[in-house]
């Protein structure tokens, strides 16, 4: 059993469905641990021979895997897991690219190195880098395209592992349903958790990839990794803030601090949705008394849910009136029925998404209410929402 299975295992079998608990090697007969292996290279060669002595080259830092010929690595790679695959087909650049597909298929997170007659290393995508045979630096970046698969490889553990987290938690809802305060508070924090999460998966993907493009052309890349490094920790910021209020029916208050609601909601359309440009925001200064991330997780709900819902065009919308805020967030999405939009924000409903519990708009509710403002939905079928939130303004 591998690690990923080996920990999710132990998960499920917990009483505690976020006890997971990790990964040890097992014993040798003495009671000591297995030593650690090399991990594993795997060479397809037209001929069984590699140009440049790599085969040899690579034995220093891994354990390789030699194949004569596509079909042969192909099945190789379907049986066992690689850190790296390296590729000589020499006068079959056809088939390169035929047999690359067939890898990425087998194996989404393995790091390609596909070996050229050229002068000069070109990176292809963040998994793939065309090398010539003889280069100088093949061991160096054969390690470095390893790491990259192992880093890719240790994000889709985490993903499948929190998957599996969720999938308990939803069936523990099913059968504690009627326990309603465990049952709500639970089911809130796994439905933010997972938008979270997969923001930070997104820029952590984006951030290897902008790493990898690094070797020819430094100094231009220095500002976009900075740039996604702080989204990182923003998004992190952010998934520690849900992880410490769960906080609907326990009766806590809310820290609020001073801000513009405008630039927020900018704010989070630049770091949570990759400055869309199907997502617009427009209005003045409006100050309001809120805890920031609270409001964040009603705007990630709201934009969100309408880009789900398959709208082409958001619009978020302030202005000051009187003593209120108000935020009008529009979508020309497929819109909601009669029946759903007179209950939408009172319980959850059937969710049109893959794994979604339909609590967003219940959480929003909730959220807006706590900051002593309202939350109303004007929609028709197949024409779209309009949201219109009203808080307290704070000048």
């Amino acid at each position: 059993m591998n690690p990923a299975s080996n920990a999710l295992l132990q998960a499920e079998q917990s009483a505690n469905p976020f006890n997971l608990i990790p990964f040890v090697r097992p014993a040798d007969e003495s009671g000591g641990a297995l030593p650690e292996t090399k991990r594993r290279v795997l060479i397809i060669a037209s001929d069984g021979a590699v140009r440049g002595g790599v085969d040899r080259l690579l034995k220093a830092d891994f354990k390789v895997k030699l194949e004569p010929s596509a079909d042969a690595g192909l099945t190789a790679a379907g049986l066992e897991t690689f850190a790296l695959v390296v590729l000589d087909l020499r006068g079959m650049t056809g088939e390169v690219q035929v047999v690359k597909e067939k890898l990425r298929a087998i194996d989404e997170d393995v790091s390609l190195l596909i070996l050229t007659a050229g002068n000069k290393a070109r990176v292809v995508d963040h998994q793939c880098v065309h090398a010539p045979f003889d280069a100088p630096d093949m061991r160096d970046q054969a390690v470095r395209l390893a790491d990259l698969s192992e880093r890719r490889r240790g994000r889709s553990v985490s993903l499948k592992q929190m998957e599996g987290v969720i999938a308990l938690l939803q069936e523990e809802l099913v059968a504690k349903e009627s326990i309603a305060n465990y049952g709500e508070a639970s089911a809130s924090m796994v439905h933010d958790l997972r938008n979270a999460l997969f923001s930070t998966l997104g820029y952590t993907a984006r951030l290897i990839q902008e790493t990898t493009q690094l070797k020819n052309d430094l100094p231009d890349k220095m500002g976009p990794i900075d740039q996604i490094a702080h989204k990182l920790e923003h998004t992190s910021n952010y998934l520690f803030h849900l992880s410490q209020t769960c906080r609907y029916n326990d009766g806590a208050k809310t820290r609020r601090e001073r801000f513009d609601l405008t630039e927020e909601v900018r704010h989070v359309h630049r770091v949570l949705f990759f400055s869309s440009p199907n997502l617009m925001v427009t209005g003045s200064s409006a100050e309001i008394l809120a805890d920031r991330f609270e409001l964040h997780r009603v705007l990630q709900n709201l934009f969100k849910n309408a880009f789900e819902s398959g709208a082409e065009q958001v619009s978020a919308i302030l202005s000051k009136e009187v003593d209120r805020v108000i935020l009008r967030v529009i979508d020309n999405g497929r819109g909601f029925s009669i029946e759903d939009a007179a209950v939408v924000f009172q319980r959850p409903l059937a969710s049109s998404k893959r794994g979604g519990q339909g609590l967003g708009l219940r959480i929003c509710r909730q959220i807006i209410e706590r900051l002593g403002g309202t939350i109303t939905l004007s929609s028709k079928p197949g024409e779209g929402a309009e949201f219109e939130i009203s808080l307290p303004s704070a000048g």
